[in-house]
């Protein structure tokens, strides 16, 4: 497997990284928090790899869809280990709950982008809290709720 996201953090109690299946990978052992199975994944699958920090304990895979994982490349290594193990604990969806692009956190707040933006720019959001894709942002809530407090 090919490790793209090493949280490099085994002071915490478990690690998590976002490792990619390789052609001459076998099985992996995944969980649903209740039972585990083996399972044969597709070479280029994305996989969210966990283990307690127990001496000993098992490794467990979580699988992602590949937008996602291509999301969590563009964060910070400490905000997207903060959303993968969200994945693990709430599934993928509530992951994407926790960022928003530029036009969303502009509509949520009822502001424009453009003053998102010179937020941005004028340096009121840390830089953990929003990552450039491209030409657009994205924008952790937390973040928002730091800066403009919740939305109404």
């Amino acid at each position: 497997m090919k490790i793209i996201i090493n949280s490099s953090n085994k002071m915490r109690d478990r690690w998590i990284d976002l490792v990619q299946v390789e052609s001459k990978d076998r099985k992996f052992e995944f969980t649903d928090g209740n039972s585990s199975w083996f399972q044969k994944v597709k070479a280029g699958t994305y996989l969210v790899q966990t283990q307690s920090n127990n001496i000993g304990a098992p490794i467990f895979y979580h699988n992602i869809s590949q937008s996602l994982a291509e999301k969590l490349q563009i964060l910070s290594t400490d905000l997207a280990v903060e959303i993968m193990d969200n994945v693990i604990h709430d599934g993928e969806n509530s992951a994407l709950d926790s960022v928003l692009s530029l036009q969303e956190a502009a509509e949520l707040y009822g502001k424009d982008d453009s003053t998102l933006r010179k937020a941005i720019a004028d340096g009121r959001f840390s830089p953990n809290e929003y990552r450039k894709t491209g030409r657009n942002y994205i924008i952790t809530k937390k973040g928002l709720e730091r800066v403009y407090g919740k939305p109404e």
